[in-house]
């Protein structure tokens, strides 16, 4: 929980509240196997920052101590997180339930049939341990992924 989900949950906080949505959605982030406290990388702040995200103050959060409220809807950034997340066997990605009965999706759904889509799968590359182009390449992919879901999920709010 310190390179691709914090900036998603920054990123789509600063969306919600251009969207004016801030009231009927709310973000968070956490992290399968995190240990909690640590900060994000230097690489990923400052490719965040390039483009107006502050992860300075992040301090990643374990999965088990998330508040899932009824109605949740978790994303996972790859296919392991997503089965780690997975508290039983689904016979569609629809049908995919979390933690308290979560809804479940994988982030890169909402880019498929896209170039983006094609060329990355139904996964966000991790770029720990890279360099910060490695980052900014990620969180362009992010941000691309995420205005997509919050259009869809503004669609289904009406």
């Amino acid at each position: 929980n310190i390179c691709r989900s914090p900036f998603a949950e920054r990123y789509a906080a600063q969306r919600l509240g251009a969207l004016d949505l801030t009231d009927r959605l709310y973000v968070d982030s956490a992290g399968v196997g995190a240990v909690p406290g640590t900060p994000s990388t230097r690489p990923a702040v400052q490719a965040a920052k390039e483009l107006g995200v502050d992860l300075g103050p992040h301090r990643a959060k374990r999965m088990e101590d998330l508040v899932l409220p009824p109605g949740s809807l978790l994303i996972a950034m790859d296919r392991m997180v997503f089965g780690a997340l997975l508290t039983g066997q689904a016979p569609t990605l629809e049908a995919a339930r979390g933690p308290g009965g979560a809804r479940l999706d994988l982030m890169m759904k909402v880019l498929a049939g896209t170039d983006e889509g094609r060329q990355h799968g139904l996964d966000v590359p991790d770029p720990m341990g890279e360099g910060v182009g490695s980052y900014r390449r990620v969180y362009g992919l992010l941000r691309v992924a995420v205005d997509a879901l919050l259009e869809r999920l503004a669609s289904e709010l009406g």
